[in-house]
């Protein structure tokens, strides 16, 4: 084991630092170096981001004591991560399942829309179709009527006509019928002359 330590320096903001305040001499380590171990990782997880078994500066290997400790650390950290992960994966699985659902609604919703637009559509055109067949029935209704006027104004002629010639014929008939009586009144008075003779 490298003891000689002490005497690298490590550069802390910039500055060295001597490491004999903090490891101790050869004379005063004891087998197993737990105290020079203990001290050495004290001021290794001060200094150093935790989870580091080396360094790079001093080349000291940290007791297996120290690396547990070290690991341990860096495994809680990772744990805590893997859950924050963990959790933000089932959160990100949530809204994407919740995006989903209402993409899914969406779809359902405008294949609804584009459905009830095929309706409308069928009902304006329908509407149309209606439209124009009432418009035929108000032509036809209308040329009827005039039709109708038509033959009322025809048999309204020919009443008239007709109503004429009977007059004159009822004319005819009287003025026949006053000749008739005069004929008859100058018979019978010729002879009633006729007996008084």
């Amino acid at each position: 084991m490298d003891v000689s330590v002490s005497e690298k320096k490590l550069f802390q903001f910039g500055e060295p630092v001597a490491l004999d305040h903090v490891l101790m001499t050869p004379s005063d380590v004891e087998e197993p170096p737990t105290r020079m171990y203990a001290a050495a990782g004290d001021f290794w997880r001060k200094w150093c981001p935790p989870g580091l078994s080396e360094s790079p500066v001093l080349g000291l290997k940290i007791s297996p004591l120290i690396e547990t400790t070290a690991d341990s650390v860096v495994g809680n950290r990772l744990a805590a991560i893997e859950k924050q992960m963990k959790a933000l994966q089932e959160k990100l699985n949530e809204e994407t399942q919740g995006r989903q659902n209402i993409q899914r609604k969406v779809n359902a919703l405008e294949n609804e829309n584009v459905t009830l637009k095929r309706k409308v559509e069928g009902l304006e055109n329908e509407n149309v179709t209606l439209k124009r067949k009432g418009e035929g029935l108000e032509k036809r209704v209308k040329g009827l009527e005039n039709e109708n006027e038509g033959r009322r104004a025809r048999e309204e002629g020919r009443g008239a006509r007709e109503e004429g010639a009977l007059e004159k014929k009822l004319k005819k008939t009287k003025a026949a019928f006053k000749q008739l009586k005069r004929g008859c009144n100058g018979g019978l008075q010729a002879m009633e002359e006729t007996l008084n003779e």
